[in-house]
Formats: C-alpha cells, sequence, structure tokens
C-alpha cells in the first residue's frame, strides 16, 4: 500500500512482535536512518570486531556511527534511493531501548537475471540484501523474514536469494535450515572501508518464496497466525 508504512503482527512465545514495512520513499526520514545506524552498529560490532571477527575493536562503532551526521545523511540517502529507485522494501522491528530503536531490519530488493525477467515476461526473485537482528537468531529475525516472504508481492515461484556473511556462521546455519543453500565454492568480499567481510551467495531454487515461508511455519508454528494491519490498528 503506497503512502502509508503497513504492519504485521505476530504473537510470538516471547511476546508480540511487530514487524514494519516501508515501500515508500517519501515515508523515510532521518529517524530511519538513525535507527539502521544503531542496529548495524551494535550487531556488527558484536559480530565481526575481535575476537570474533576480522575488524579491530570499535571498528564498526566508529564505522556505522548513527551521531554522525555525514553518516546519517549517506544513509538516508542510501535507504531513499533503494526505494525510489531499485524498487526494494525495508522492514524492522521497533525495540522498546533509546539506544537500540530497532531490533532487526532488513532490506530486499527485485533481482533480474534471467531473459525473460529483463524483459518483464516472468517476476523478478526476491533478493535479500543483509539481515540484521539483536540478538542475532531470535524470533524476530524470522517475524520479519516471515512479513517479507509472505506481504511482500513476490511470487510463490521466486527464488529467495540472500548474500550471507561466512563470519556470521550461526546465520549461515540457519539459511541452509530454510532452504537459502550456499552456491559454488568462490566468495566475495564486502568492503567497508578497510574491512573486507567474507560473502557467500546463497539461493533457493524455484519456488523458493514458498518455501522460505514453509519451513519458517515449520519451526515457528506461531507465524501462521499472523496480523496485517494499518497503522491505526498496530
Amino acid at each position: 500500500m503506497a503512502g502509508i508504512e503497513t504492519y504485521t503482527y505476530y504473537n510470538a512465545p516471547e511476546g508480540p512482535i511487530t514487524v514494519n514495512r516501508i515501500d515508500d520513499s517519501g515515508l523515510i526520514v532521518e529517524d530511519h536512518a538513525i535507527a539502521m545506524l544503531s542496529l548495524l552498529n551494535k550487531v556488527y560490532s558484536d559480530t565481526f570486531e575481535t575476537p570474533k571477527g576480522p575488524a579491530p575493536k570499535g571498528y564498526f562503532r566508529e564505522y556505522f556511527d548513527p551521531q554522525d551526521i555525514k553518516k546519517v545523511d549517506e544513509e538516508l540517502k542510501l535507504m531513499k534511493s533503494s526505494v525510489a529507485n531499485i524498487d526494494a522494501q525495508i522492514y524492522y522491528v521497533k525495540g522498546r531501548a533509546f539506544m537500540l530503536p530497532w531490533v532487526a531490519a532488513l532490506r530486499a530488493t527485485p533481482s533480474r537475471n534471467t531473459k525473460d525477467q529483463l524483459l518483464g515476461l516472468e517476476g523478478p526473485d526476491l533478493l535479500i540484501n543483509d539481515i540484521v537482528a539483536d540478538p542475532p537468531g531470535h524470533k524476530r529475525g524470522a517475524a520479519i523474514l516471515h512479513a517479507l516472504v509472505t506481504e511482500s508481492g513476490y511470487s510463490n515461484r521466486s527464488k529467495v536469494i540472500i548474500h550471507a556473511h561466512n563470519d556470521a556462521s550461526r546465520a549461515a546455519a540457519w539459511y541452509e535450515e530454510l532452504g537459502i543453500e550456499r552456491q559454488g565454492a568462490l566468495d566475495t568480499k564486502l568492503k567497508l572501508g578497510s574491512v573486507a567481510l567474507s560473502m557467500s551467495l546463497n539461493s533457493t531454487g524455484e519456488g523458493g518464496v514458498a518455501l522460505v515461508r514453509q519451513r519458517l511455519e515449520e519451526i515457528n508454528p506461531w507465524l501462521k497466525k499472523r496480523h496485517p494491519c494499518l497503522p491505526e490498528a498496530a
């Protein structure tokens, strides 16, 4: 629905989870950019800094600094541009703490690689640019991904594709469990300033949207009882 944020409510065992969705660039404001940077700051610091990862201590707290006006402006422009120009959708779950306004987020875009997709004869595949959640593997991650494969409008026949972090083994195992499997042995590098993170391409086959939804619901049966709603009802 253009022009307003939409919501999906889940009654999870640990408490209710409300997933917010933005698919209109006009809705994105500075607070959204600050919230995204705050979450990236926390998750990347916990996951990819020493001793767990390749980055030195404190690197991502500076790289994703939500108090840096320039970084906030850059993130705001990136979020707006991705939604306006490449039909991205942004999903997030709000937190309760001031220091971490979002506790889960993802950005997804259409992927058109086949001839029929480029000609508009076939629908796009679903590319997940990143899923971040604090703490990792929490039910919020399952809810935000379920909302994506249920509410985003992609065909059940579409593949689900994600560039997975090789240094985040817990997430990689989760993707495999959902049928989003690693494709080939070659890795790519995600350059974030002076640090390069190892990435692999993970994908389902055709029918991936339906498959991922089914696997999520098998693991978390409470996901079946979702309640899409408008802002005033959220």
